[in-house]
């Protein structure tokens, strides 16, 4: 039972609330009286005083019984013994000689008069004029029945409940949102990607809502992950129904023209775009699961032997540099080299005929900044996020007639991301789209 968070945060503020009754209890014992307590207790003692010059009177008017009379109604009244002396002895009343000696013994406190606890009772001996003295008992409870009054175990026992109650109240409170939030990781887990907490442990702690809004977020990644997989894995089936359709049917050719070259050459065409998709898929996984090691290398070096390569692919003047000497970067060169091939190519792709893709590098601040822009159709604005996504195209469908298939882009984004940046598109003035990818440079 003590496992359960419930249960322990019963325990704690019950322990902790009996602990304050029992400090209150041992700071009242402990406290010294109030200045405004020795004031009313001198008016105690100067009525008292007033008694016994009252008693004192019916003794020398009227006698000894009289006088006894006279302490026997103050008792009643007020439940105060009194005792009257007259030069140290007994003149009305009775007490313990040794008591009374002990009593006159004790130091003084005010005006000559001397206390005692003994037995549960209070003695006060009180000095009155001309050797006359008066010895008052009453009864004197002890801290704790001062403290909680009359009925002690019993009031001790109610507030023991009280403090029960107010601290089952507070851990049902505090243990209530932290319910519902395993309830919902639960539901999370059997599948409900749609479950969300944040409204049902609103007006809880900050850190409880806290706690469910971070749920929240991570329950909207999860979903958005796999939604992006299913998304992946039907982008991917899609990609492969084709050539392998186009297979199929140049096999059926084959077989039908054994004569003629032409099937053959497809199928060779259609298995070269199956290992080249398969391989940029198994880039997109590894980039996904592998982290970056930290080592650091020149990217200028990478950029310029980028571009040497694609400047040998399509010819000299179809692709201009300009960057710094040296640009300092951490992580993996190679995977690097692939986000600034995959967008250099793309870039080659769909740049008009006889315009040339122009790649900038530059430093700003601590900040790598690679611009590759070419002089091709452009994006619709309103997909210029989307075209990093794994198999995504415009609307126009102009990878498919290049013969992209929608990975290059995907590659880039991740490569960069892994170098702790960014990357992103815009449409450039006069037409065509620049691509910019922001990395820190190394410390």
């Amino acid at each position: 039972m003590l496992k359960s968070l419930y249960a322990r945060l019963f325990l704690a503020f019950w322990i902790a609330m009996l602990l304050v009754l029992a400090g209150s209890f041992a700071l009242f014992e402990l406290s010294g009286p109030s200045p405004r307590w020795a004031q009313r207790r001198a008016l105690f003692d100067d009525a008292l005083r007033l008694q016994a010059d009252l008693a004192f009177e019916a003794l020398d008017a009227d006698g000894a019984r009289a006088a006894a009379a006279a302490l026997d109604g103050l008792d009643e009244r007020t439940g105060i013994r009194m005792v009257l002396l007259d030069e140290r002895e007994v003149v009305v009343g009775e007490v313990d000689p040794e008591l009374l000696g002990r009593l006159q013994r004790a130091e003084s406190y005010d005006r000559g008069a001397r206390e005692l606890d003994e037995n549960g009772e209070q003695l006060l001996l009180l000095e009155l004029e001309d050797g006359r003295s008066a010895l008052t008992r009453r009864h004197h409870p002890s801290s704790f029945a001062r403290l909680v009054g009359p009925h002690a175990p019993e009031r001790f026992l109610l507030m023991a409940v009280v403090a029960g109650l107010l601290s089952l109240l507070l851990a049902r409170t505090l243990a209530r949102p932290l319910a519902r939030l395993r309830h919902a990781t639960q539901r999370l887990a059997a599948g409900e990607l749609d479950v969300r907490v944040g409204e049902e442990v609103s007006g809880s702690a900050t850190e409880v809502e806290a706690l469910g809004a971070d749920f929240d977020r991570m329950a909207e990644q999860l979903a958005a992950l796999l939604e992006s997989q299913r998304r992946l894995l039907r982008d991917v089936s899609h990609e492969l129904r084709s050539p392998l359709a186009r297979l199929q049917v140049a096999l059926g050719l084959a077989r039908r023209d054994r004569e003629s070259d032409a099937p053959l050459d497809r199928i060779e065409l259609e298995a070269e775009r199956l290992g080249e998709l398969v391989g940029q898929i198994l880039t997109l996984t590894r980039l996904d699961s592998t982290a970056t090691p930290q080592e650091p290398f020149d990217a200028a070096d990478v950029l310029d032997e980028v571009v040497r390569d694609a400047s040998f692919e399509a010819g000299e003047g179809a692709v201009t540099l300009e960057a710094p000497e040296h640009l300092p970067l951490e992580g993996n060169s190679e995977i690097f080299r692939w986000a600034l091939e995959n967008v250099l190519r793309n870039a080659l792709r769909f740049t008009a005929e006889g315009t040339a893709v122009t790649v900038d590098g530059a430093v700003d601040g601590e900040t790598l900044i690679v611009s590759i822009r070419d002089h091709g159709p452009g994006v619709p604005e309103d997909e210029l996020e989307a075209i990093f996504r794994p198999f995504y195209r415009v609307g126009t469908d102009r990878d498919r007639k290049t013969g992209g298939r929608g990975v290059g882009l995907a590659i880039a984004e991740r490569s960069v991301a892994m170098h702790g940046g960014t990357i992103e598109a815009a449409n450039a003035g006069g037409g065509g789209l620049t691509v910019t990818l922001r990395v820190p440079l190394a410390r």
